[in-house]
């Protein structure tokens, strides 16, 4: 279901939505349900519109150190200014500016809270998905997960470092 509509059918009063489905999020996204989001739209003098939104999901997530699967709670409020700019605006290569960081450029008096709350749910993602911040991860040698079984790797004590070859000159001296 995409929640889509013209800025003129906002009011004066604004205009609550809930999404009650899950198009929203990301179609890569694993989640447990419920999933819940809602959003208040309202007219600003210029012309554009303010988005107030807010929604909580729980997704399910692999971790990049040890691969095992965890659930990251996202609970996220955000505000988004969306603006239809002048056409010479989109035509030119544009750098932003501190100021418009919280802005989403459209291309007609649009707006599309389906897209908008995708965005959000992307942005909101950690850069590395950790199940733990401090995650020991997998052995690179033998491939156990040090998490659970740290005492079953024994790669360590064979150190392969590149600098073995020191302590062996070291000790002929």
């Amino acid at each position: 279901m995409k929640v889509k509509f013209d800025f003129d059918q906002i009011t004066e009063d604004g205009l609550k939505v809930q999404l009650t489905d899950t198009s929203w999020l990301p179609p890569e996204f694993e989640f447990d349900k419920p999933v819940f989001a809602t959003a208040f739209c309202r007219k600003l003098k210029s012309g554009n519109i303010l988005v107030e939104g807010h929604y909580k999901v729980v997704v399910v997530l692999t971790c990049d150190r040890c691969l095992e699967m965890f659930r990251l709670p996202l609970n996220l409020e955000f505000t988004v200014n969306v603006e239809v700019p002048p056409s010479s605006f989109l035509e030119k290569d544009h750098h932003l500016q501190k100021t418009e960081m919280e802005t989403c450029y459209v291309d007609r008096a649009e707006l599309d809270l389906t897209q908008l709350f995708r965005q959000q749910a992307l942005l909101s993602m950690p850069m590395k998905s950790l199940c733990s911040a401090d995650c020991r991860g997998l052995c690179t040698k033998c491939g156990v997960n040090l998490n659970e079984s740290p005492e079953s790797c024994h790669c360590e004590e064979e150190n392969d470092s590149p600098f073995k070859i020191l302590a062996r000159i070291k000790k002929v001296e």
